[in-house]
């Protein structure tokens, strides 16, 4: 995955990738849309042929967005590492 751009200011955190990541930005916002501290999250691709995904978070203007993304792909990792494989 290559970035193409990170904005970060103190309650928004906007993401872009210049490859078809429309899979892991869809399982963080389903995190994310759990957490009461979100106010907006989402993941948009302009076009299924156009290798370019972005991600956008907002959060509650106290929080930090970055913070918030952060723990979100720790909740995430802790997730998966606990799953037993058969």
């Amino acid at each position: 995955m290559e970035i193409s751009s990170i904005e970060h200011k103190k309650n928004e955190l906007q993401i872009k990738v210049s490859s078809n990541e429309e899979s892991i930005f869809m399982l963080l916002k389903g995190y994310l849309e759990e957490n009461s501290d979100v106010d907006i999250v989402g993941v948009t691709k302009e076009h299924h042929l156009i290798d370019e995904t972005e991600f956008y978070l907002r959060v509650d203007e106290k929080k930090d967005a970055k913070e918030v993304f952060t723990k979100a792909l720790s909740s995430i990792k802790k997730e998966l590492e606990s799953l037993k494989l058969k």
